[in-house]
């Protein structure tokens, strides 16, 4: 099976564990003006893993293409999916891998390959509302990050900026958080 497209113009939205950190479902999504934002500032056109996910895809078996926006299902494959990347990256089938991932900066897979191998991360400022399979956001229980992978190891430690979403509804959620 090819792999699915992720052109600006027929977007899909990655598919999660249910960020209540039951794992019951993989139907939360990319918010759409977050993703909007994340594939005009990097220039993306290919996910590997799509929401709904195309009959026979996997991306972690696929081989993947393009400049990649990844979002993976949050759990415990969240090093598999950075691992894939890199294997990507090396083989040079894709320029770019670009991970919304959550900040569990805590982590073997953080600390071994997000740490060491991102250029770049950026710490989202307040709590991304995932868009449940009701269409409505409810906002995650942990903080997320964008890291940003190349096919080089870069040299020293990765630039760290915050990200601040033009989401309205993030922005409601930060505005209400703050009291």
């Amino acid at each position: 099976m090819s792999a699915p497209s992720g052109k600006q113009a027929d977007i899909r939205y990655g598919g999660r564990d249910s960020v209540t950190g039951g794992g019951e479902r993989d139907d939360w999504r990319t918010p759409p003006t977050l993703m909007a934002d994340i594939y005009d500032r990097f220039k993306l056109d290919f996910d590997p893993c799509p929401y709904p996910r195309p009959k026979g895809w996997d991306g972690l078996k696929g081989d993947w293409h393009g400049r990649a926006f990844v979002n993976p299902p949050y759990g415990k494959e969240t090093g598999a999916w950075i691992q894939k990347a890199l294997g990507e990256l090396i083989a040079g089938r894709i320029e770019i891998a670009v991970f919304l991932i959550h900040a569990r900066t805590d982590t073997r897979w953080f600390q071994d390959l997000v740490l060491e191998r991102a250029e770049e991360l950026y710490f989202i400022r307040g709590r991304v509302a995932f868009v449940g399979p009701d269409g409505r956001g409810e906002p995650s229980p942990f903080p997320s990050l964008i890291a940003v992978l190349k096919p080089y190891v870069p040299t020293g430690f990765p630039k760290a900026r915050s990200w601040v979403t033009r989401d309205p509804a993030q922005t409601k959620l930060e505005a209400d958080a703050c009291g």
